[in-house]
């Protein structure tokens, strides 16, 4: 179990038991049935929506204080907590201060929560506005909550006091909202950089995302629709070549130590920053700049997945798109990817990274997606470059060994990765063309991962033929591809081009591998789209 799973196992352990034990015995049963109702609804939800949903670690803590707080308040009523009476005499104060702390508490957790939620789905952008919305939010949350306690007055008349706990203050309804106004505007100022922090960690966090084809330019302006989408995949670019991301992982910087960390002028890193806060990369907090929470997650070496090799693979990328025109005329590029690679090895290096990158990201979904049984022992992974996949799959599962096959440039980090993992008596390299390598045979797993699309039909018909061949009886083959749907989506539209200058290949529709894995003799052949659609989809068929 995990840091986050034991704290929450410890955090909710702690809250079910204060629940029980308050209500035993409590001093007004119908006064803490309706103080605590609102752990009775947040905890089950908080349970069932961890996997799909998990909160910060920051946002698990609060919200597991708070709920004791509102059943102490439940257990003993608000105006009777002994914790209360001690501050009142601490601080020589006419009544029992607890109920305050409660509506501090209810301004400062839910405006947290508030943020979590705006944040994580992108409905918000400035760190002054969602300050200004989470503190409303918060507001409106009391204000609905003394709603609440003066229905209960009206349906209880005498019954409700020790709900509302007023303890004779006229002033008691506008005190408990300012209050929630002094915790809300609180967990703004003081925790916004260590929630931003949490968020760019989060594993598994679901971010909506804007549609990456919309059009900026428009009828007036139509080379908007070029100059930037230009200048943002430059700018990103140059920010990946500085390591100015990578800068600013570990915190926030101003702009003049930013720009000697990276050994660039003042000025030029300035001009950057500019565009890239004004593009959503980077922001501006009054302690310096700051990735994006999804910058930091997805940018930089202590976030999730570290996509910088794919920014400097694009880089390396650019020159070839100045040929797009070239490769739409002939119908083939002038020389392929693998081409490139024989000439400059250190580009299989790269293209191997940005590989591993994204594999990293991939992985979780084929160990929770993909049948493994006691009895399979012998993986094959085709185009497996880095590594990563059967290094996962080897250590989750003990009985495993792997073969690697890939191209000699692909494999130039593999045997670093392997040792550092203690691996390397258990997955063997073999170097060579998986079209015509020798595979060996008796294997019971094969991968055929982000590889089919840069295979003609009839070579995935000859490959796939020759992977059922290579499988035992019952064996599994595993392919994950992006497929040519109709309708066709922008992001599988440029793919497509993308093949077409870079390897001269292209991607195949699920009725061509639904055809060449019967033909091989495959049997009970599963589909899985992968959430979200930008991660592609698995294709698991069995062998008889």
């Amino acid at each position: 179990m995990d840091t986050r799973n034991t704290l929450n196992a410890a955090l909710g352990s702690i809250v079910v038991a204060a629940l029980l034990a308050s209500g035993v015995a409590p001093f007004d049963r119908t006064t803490w049935l309706m103080e605590v109702a609102p752990v009775l609804i947040a905890l089950p939800l908080i349970v069932v929506t961890r996997k799909n949903y998990p909160l910060t670690l920051l946002l698990t803590v609060l919200i597991a204080l708070h709920m004791l707080v509102l059943i102490a308040g439940g257990a003993w009523s608000y105006a009777r907590v002994p914790f209360g009476f001690w501050l009142q005499e601490v601080f020589a104060v006419d009544r029992n201060p607890y109920d305050k702390i409660g509506h501090f508490m209810q301004g400062f957790v839910p405006a947290l929560i508030a943020r979590e939620i705006l944040l994580r789905g992108a409905y918000i952008k400035g760190r002054k506005m969602t300050a200004f919305l989470c503190t409303s939010i918060a507001l409106a949350i009391s204000a609905t909550y003394e709603l609440i306690e003066w229905a209960a007055a009206l349906a209880l008349g005498q019954g409700a006091d020790e709900f509302l706990g007023t303890q004779g203050d006229v002033w008691d309804t506008q005190s408990d909202m300012f209050m929630a106004l002094i915790g809300s505007s609180s967990a703004m100022a003081f925790l916004s950089g260590w929630h931003d922090r949490q968020l760019a960690r989060l594993p598994g966090a679901r971010r909506r995302k804007p549609d990456v084809c919309q059009p900026t330019g428009n009828a007036e302006l139509p080379m908007l629709d070029i100059y930037m989408p230009m200048m943002k995949t430059a700018a990103i670019i140059a920010a990946g070549r500085l390591g100015l991301f990578q800068a600013l992982a570990e915190g926030p910087l101003d702009s003049a130590d930013l720009s000697r960390k990276i050994q660039a002028s003042e000025r030029g890193t300035a001009t950057l920053i500019d565009f890239l806060i004004a593009i959503g990369y980077l922001e501006q907090y009054p302690e310096g700049i700051a990735n994006s929470a999804s910058t930091q997650r997805w940018l930089t070496r202590l976030g999730q997945v570290d996509y910088t090799p794919g920014i400097l693979w694009t880089y390396e990328a650019w020159p070839m798109m100045a040929r797009l025109d070239d490769a739409v005329r002939s119908g083939l590029p002038e020389s392929t990817l693998w081409d490139a690679m024989v000439d400059r090895p250190e580009l299989g290096e790269l293209f191997s990274a940005y590989m591993r990158a994204f594999a990293q990201d991939l992985g979780p979904d084929l160990l929770k997606h993909v049948p493994m049984t006691p009895q399979y022992r012998s993986l094959l992974d085709l185009g497996g470059s880095h590594g990563l996949h059967s290094v996962r799959f080897c250590q989750h599962y003990p009985q495993l060994n792997s073969r690697i096959v890939d191209l000699p440039s692909a494999l130039g980090n593999t045997p670093a990765t392997l040792a550092g993992e203690g691996l390397s008596q258990r997955i063997e390299l073999s170097p060579g063309n998986l079209l015509d390598h020798d595979w060996g045979t008796g294997h019971d797993v094969v991968f055929y991962l982000s590889v089919a699309h840069n295979q003609t039909a009839d070579d995935n018909r000859r490959v796939i033929q020759r992977i059922y061949d290579a499988l035992n009886p019952g064996g599994l083959l595993v392919i994950h591809e992006y497929l040519a749907e109709s309708p066709n989506n922008a992001l599988n539209a440029a793919f497509r081009l993308t093949l077409l200058f870079e390897t001269g290949t292209q991607t195949h529709a699920f009725a061509d591998y639904a055809g060449w894995l019967e033909a091989a003799g495959f049997v009970a052949l599963k589909r899985i789209d992968l959430d979200p659609q930008e991660k592609g989809s698995l294709l698991l068929a069995w062998r008889r």
